[in-house]
């Protein structure tokens, strides 16, 4: 299985010669699907990010990596996976009125709407 996801990134980093990021999402991943997932996106300048449903029980789906394997990611997999955990606890924490929520979708409804408008437009591209 290592020799295959070896193979798999070598061949990924072959054919991405414009070297466009690529970023990879996990869902209730298994250690070896993780890990290979963070290595596509770490050596394709794309971010990694993982989704665990709880159990049955409804207990979280418990750490995304085995501590065994923790030693093969990466200091930048290690940074950003703390980071996010830090500003998902402070987004957790905070407190949103239902107008608000609406409020911050209809400006994202504007600027999306300007984006296609300039899109259409062709933005002033020859």
């Amino acid at each position: 299985r290592t020799q295959a996801h070896g193979q798999m990134l070598a061949d990924i980093q072959r054919l991405n010669t414009r070297e466009v990021p690529i970023h990879t999402v996990a869902v209730n991943p298994e250690t070896p699907g993780e890990l290979l997932l963070r290595n596509i996106a770490e050596s394709n300048h794309g971010d990694f990010a993982s989704k665990w449903f709880g159990q049955d029980d409804g207990s979280p789906g418990g750490d995304a990596i085995s501590a065994r394997d923790a030693r093969w990611t990466s200091w930048r997999t290690n940074l950003v996976n703390e980071k996010t955990r830090e500003m998902t606890e402070r987004f957790k924490a905070q407190r949103m009125s239902i107008r608000s929520q609406i409020r911050i979708l209809e400006v994202m409804q504007r600027e999306e709407e300007r984006a296609e408008a300039i899109w259409r437009g062709g933005g002033g591209c020859a």
